[in-house]
């Protein structure tokens, strides 16, 4: 690996490494219930209460098939990678020029009915714009997993709002003939048999970054005097690719299997750090710690299996004297007032199967190498995974499905899929041999 960006850097001595140090109910509150084991501010608490009202709100016509519809339409419209409308649109979906055609404002007309009828109103709220607020504060109906998704006699919405002190449960209302109950609990368990639209701030859920690409493809991709270039499409040994080689290896795509956040917390963040080891004379070896990048994958790409193409540079040239690299997936969770934000420890102890008189690798075990690290300290990361995986392994396997893993279909190659907890990727070589 050749000049690597935000690296950290220590050293080891065979086996010795350097330290771094759901019940419902009938009546129906008209604000938010406290939560004492976090304190909001009283912005938070002011928005908390006015995504609880329009909550209950909504709920008052979510059985509208015209309002599901719409909602529906729109958010087919947008093509977002999560599944969600602002409110502004909703409100004003001709101010939106990808939602120009959708101007039925089915939501908007019962919402200002709904919020127009004295009965449906709280003392406090009865000169409030609650429409303004919600359009001012960049809120948005998120719906996490959509109504086709459950049977046609249960597509009755839950409506639930971001509670702002975690993201794994909340309150809700839901219409069960003229009136509206109250769900003391939902989370993803409800959300898995109920239908479920939730209030919250876009920044909650939205997704960000895009799609990378190395702009090459195929097998033999050029040539030049003494000079062969292609993309490797089987499994070969380890000494197929020479020192005098250059192997760089991606990460096309990747994929989840389960969601890392809570209902309400949107999409999974997951990021990945290398550690490559090096043998670098004298009974020493090196390492460093690589930082890959993070990842967002929406709820709606991990409901729908869907390979989400990243074209992350694993290695940008992976030779002969980093015979192991230790692959460490880490995600990102939502912080939230009074949580605690603990560092990463990664410790891990193995044969790295190198022979030092030879500098080489080498399948006879002994020497032990250990590596340790610490990072991550202010920031809500949660170790998932982490492992050795040895350059050997990974070229012996880059096409088929000798791992039981299944394999991806890229531009007509059965690529070998790799697992590390939720996450799915596959590995992709290019190769310059200097003949």
């Amino acid at each position: 690996m050749k000049n690597p960006s935000n690296l950290r850097r220590c050293f080891l001595i065979l086996s010795i490494g350097l330290m771094f140090s759901a019940c419902q109910k009938d009546d129906v509150n008209t604000a938010a219930e406290p939560d004492t084991a976090i304190k909001l501010t009283a912005k938070q608490v002011e928005l908390k209460n006015k995504m609880n009202e329009a909550a209950r709100i909504i709920a008052t016509f979510s059985d509208d098939k015209d309002v599901q519809q719409e909602v529906v339409k729109m958010i087919d419209m947008q093509k977002c990678e999560d599944d969600y409308v602002k409110f502004k649109d909703l409100f004003r979906p001709d101010g939106n020029s990808k939602l120009k055609s959708a101007v039925s404002m089915h939501f908007a007309k019962r919402f200002r009915q709904a919020t127009s009828s004295t009965q449906l109103k709280s003392s406090e709220a009865s000169d409030f714009d609650l429409e303004k607020f919600l359009v001012e504060n960049d809120l948005v109906l998120y719906v996490p997993y959509p109504l086709e998704d459950y049977p046609e006699s249960n597509r009755m919405p839950t409506i639930s709002f971001h509670p702002l002190t975690n993201d794994t449960k909340s309150i809700g209302y839901i219409k069960k003939g003229s009136r509206v109950r109250k769900v003391d609990v939902v989370n993803q368990a409800y959300a898995e048999t109920h239908p479920v639209y939730i209030i919250t701030p876009e920044e909650e859920i939205i997704a960000d970054g895009g799609d990378g690409g190395l702009g090459v493809s195929g097998d033999d991709i050029g040539a030049g005097e003494g000079i062969t270039q292609f993309w490797l499409t089987k499994n070969v040994g380890p000494d197929y690719v020479t020192q005098k080689d250059v192997m760089t290896t991606i990460i096309p795509r990747m994929k989840l299997t389960g969601d890392y956040r809570g209902l309400f917390g949107g999409g999974s963040y997951v990021r990945i750090y290398l550690y490559p080891i090096r043998y670098i004379g004298n009974g020493y070896f090196e390492y460093n710690q690589i930082f890959l990048g993070e990842t967002k994958f929406s709820r709606k790409e991990t409901r729908k299996d869907k390979w989400k193409v990243v074209n992350i540079t694993f290695d940008d040239d992976w030779d002969v004297t980093e015979a192991n690299v230790l692959f460490v997936l880490v995600t990102r969770q939502r912080a939230f007032s009074g949580t605690k934000n603990e560092e990463i420890t990664i410790s891990k102890t193995f044969d790295y199967g190198w022979d030092r008189s030879k500098n080489e690798p080498s399948k006879a075990s002994g020497t032990v190498v250990k590596v340790e690290d610490r990072f991550g300290k202010g920031e809500r990361l949660k170790l998932r995974h982490d492992e050795v995986i040895s350059r050997e392994d990974v070229l012996a396997n880059v096409v088929g499905n000798r791992l039981n893993n299944g394999t991806c279909n890229d531009d007509g190659i059965e690529y070998t899929i790799r697992k590390a907890d939720k996450l799915r990727f596959y590995f992709k070589h290019h190769i310059i041999k200097n003949n």
